[in-house]
C-alpha cells in the first residue's frame, strides 16, 4: 500500500478540476488524429459522462484511449500539477 506524508494536524487539502469536455473536443478535432472523427462523434452524441468514457475506452480495443492519454490527458494533468 502506498503511504502518503500527511500533515501532523490531520488536515488534508484536495484540489479538484472539472472535466473540460468542450476543450477536449476542440483539441481532438484539431489534432488530425485518424480517430478524431470517431471521438468527436461520441462526444457529440453522448450526454452521460460515464457512457462517454466507456465508449472512448472501447475504441480499437483501448488503443485510441491509450493514445489520447499520452496526447491529451497526460499533458493536461502535468500542466495542472505544475500550477
Amino acid at each position: 500500500m502506498k503511504q502518503y506524508k500527511l500533515p501532523n494536524d490531520g488536515t488534508v487539502t484536495v484540489d479538484w478540476a472539472e472535466e473540460d469536455w468542450e476543450g477536449f473536443r476542440r483539441e481532438v478535432a484539431a489534432s488530425g488524429k485518424n480517430y478524431a472523427g470517431r471521438v468527436v462523434a461520441i462526444l457529440d452524441g453522448t450526454t452521460d459522462a460515464d457512457s462517454c468514457r466507456k465508449q472512448l475506452r472501447d475504441l480499437d480495443k483501448g488503443a485510441v484511449y491509450k493514445d489520447m492519454g499520452n496526447t491529451f490527458f497526460l499533458p493536461a494533468y502535468v500542466a495542472l500539477n505544475w500550477l
